[in-house]
Formats: structure tokens, C-alpha cells, sequence
């Protein structure tokens, strides 16, 4: 709610001086289910310049998995030099490379097949993937860039998966 006030208000301003911007959250952060589509719209404007000249210029596509973690890196330090912050960049170029090798696996012939004939359980696939892609965004950003580290992590799972519901607390 934060960023988004102060994107909204950045750009009402913008746009009251005439000048035309990139809308900087386009849907809720609840309706991601990847870490590319959420990385794609979380600061939109600061997205597009990473492209346009970080990761284009080392190639693009061509070398994503690499790429992906000099973006990172170079977002972790934009931010500050902090350990933990490239903890975070490490975290989630991890979890892009995962995130991209799945894709990649998903759109498999066999696999193209197996959802075919088998579409509940391609739906249910998919969803799992996107419920553990979000549980690993949060891990990540409340392990590295929380600093909560490892036992927050630890912390987080035990009362998510709690029977009596503590993780309302």
C-alpha cells in the first residue's frame, strides 16, 4: 500500500506537469504467481531501465541465466552495500534460474503431452508451482532483505504449516 500511494501520487504529479509515465504497480501483488511476472511489474519504471541497459546490453535473452544475477547484483547495490542485500540478490537469482529451468521443462514435448490429456492436473500443477514460487519470493525477501535470515525463514514455515492457525498472531 505504501509503494503504491506514493507511485500513484509520483505520477498524478507527473502527469499533472504533462509528462506521461510508465504505471509503476499495473495490477496487485497478490495476482503474481511468478517471480518474473512480479519482478516485471514491481517498480515497472526501474524495470524497464534494468533491461534497457543492463540486461540487453549483456546479452538478453541469449544469456539469461546469467544475466539474472548481474541484474540482481547490480539492484542489491543500487539499494546499498549491505550483505544482506546481495544475500537477496543471490536469493532470488536462485529462484529465477529454478523459475526459468521449470518453464523450460514445463514446455517439454512430453510434458506438452502429459497436459494434453491430463488438464486437472496440469491446473493443479501450476498452481502448486505459483503457491511455491510466492512462498519462496516471501522467504527470500524476509530472510535477506527483512534480515530476519535463516530462523525467520524457519519461523515463518512452522506457523504457516501450524494446525491451530499461530500464524495469524
Amino acid at each position: 500500500l505504501k509503494f503504491l500511494v506514493i507511485w500513484r501520487v509520483a505520477r498524478l504529479w507527473a502527469l499533472l506537469d504533462g509528462v506521461t509515465t510508465v504505471e509503476n504497480l499495473p495490477c496487485c501483488v497478490s495476482n503474481h504467481y511468478s517471480l518474473r511476472g512480479f519482478w516485471r511489474d514491481w517498480h515497472c519504471s526501474f524495470n524497464r531501465w534494468l533491461v534497457r541497459y543492463i540486461y540487453v546490453p549483456l546479452g538478453g535473452r541469449k544469456w539469461q541465466m546469467l544475466n539474472v544475477w548481474v541484474v540482481f547484483g547490480f539492484t542489491a547495490l543500487w539499494h546499498d552495500v549491505q550483505p544482506k542485500l546481495l544475500a537477496w540478490a543471490a536469493g532470488n537469482g536462485a529462484l529465477f534460474v529454478i523459475e526459468t529451468a521449470a518453464r523450460r521443462a514445463w514446455r517439454h514435448a512430453a510434458v506438452c503431452e502429459l497436459r494434453s490429456h491430463h488438464p486437472e492436473t496440469s491446473r493443479r500443477v501450476a498452481g502448486l508451482a505459483g503457491t511455491i514460487n510466492v512462498a519462496a519470493l516471501i522467504a527470500i525477501n524476509l530472510a535477506a532483505y527483512g534480515g530476519y535470515g535463516p530462523a525467520g525463514v524457519r519461523r515463518m514455515v512452522a506457523a504457516a504449516l501450524s494446525p491451530t492457525g499461530d500464524w495469524l498472531v
